[in-house]
């Protein structure tokens, strides 16, 4: 039955936009057709193909970058009161400033390299894992907590193979809300000040009123959205591999 419902999820969206085009007769300026779309990828396919490519490099180096930079301050945050004290205020006020709202300045520091586009994912990310990372392990579960006091480790004493494990049980609803906003991110600035990447070929086909281009290129950032949110599921689940046998001898008790 779950297996049926997500079928009907992935073609449900496809399905009104066919009636909408073939039997409601949604003018081509509006909403072009399935058929439209499929030629205009279909004719310059190797052009998306490129820069669909390198959108999702960056993204991905963006996201690794984020991620670990995030959870290792989220760690020092946690074991360093001082570290702590002297970093959490400068990451609020970072934090509370959207990320497509510094692009401007990532743009004058470094044109339009590839640098700044990365380098502007790292700090989205790593930010917000930070802060995650850090009250993850401040408010780890009583029974871990008294485990480690009972073998003599403090906060101070906690080492990075032990934080570790205990952010990435918890981390992953901010990894994927990371992702989305990294996505945002990286078309935005494609589009603003890029030569290259799914938001550089939105923003020239919205120039030119190629409503067929834009379409594939949602539907190649919506493909890479969910390539790369199912990786994210995937590798947490590996490397959080006792939740997994918990889960089993549960059931099985």
């Amino acid at each position: 039955m779950s297996r049926l419902t997500k079928i009907l999820g992935f073609i449900l969206m496809p399905l009104l936009w066919i009636i909408l085009s073939y039997f409601l007769k949604v003018p081509e300026n509006y909403l072009p057709s399935p058929l439209s779309v499929i030629k205009e990828f279909y004719e310059l396919k190797s052009l998306f193909l490129y820069h669909f490519s390198l959108t999702a490099i960056r993204l991905a180096a963006g996201m690794a970058g984020g991620i670990f930079i995030g959870i290792l301050i989220g760690y020092l945050m946690f074991k360093y009161e001082q570290f702590d004290n002297l970093f959490q205020p400068f990451a609020q006020s970072i934090r509370a400033i959207p990320p497509v709202a510094t692009i401007p300045f990532f743009l004058l520091w470094f044109g339009f390299s590839d640098k700044g586009k990365v380098l502007m994912l790292i700090v989205a990310v790593s930010v917000n894992l930070a802060f995650s990372g850090y009250q993850i392990l401040y408010d780890m579960p009583e029974k871990y907590r008294i485990s480690l006091l009972n073998l003599g480790i403090n906060r101070r004493d906690m080492s990075i193979k032990i934080a570790i494990p205990l952010i990435l049980e918890k981390i992953l609803p901010t990894l994927r809300f990371a992702l989305v906003i990294s996505i945002a991110s990286i078309i935005t600035i494609e589009m603003i000040g890029s030569q290259s990447g799914l938001g550089y070929l939105i923003q020239t086909a919205r120039t030119t009123f190629n409503l067929s281009g834009i379409f594939v290129c949602v539907f190649l950032l919506a493909i890479l959205s969910y390539i790369y949110d199912t990786l994210t599921i995937v590798i947490i689940k590996k490397l959080v591999y006792w939740e997994r046998r918990l889960d089993y001898e549960e059931v099985r008790f």
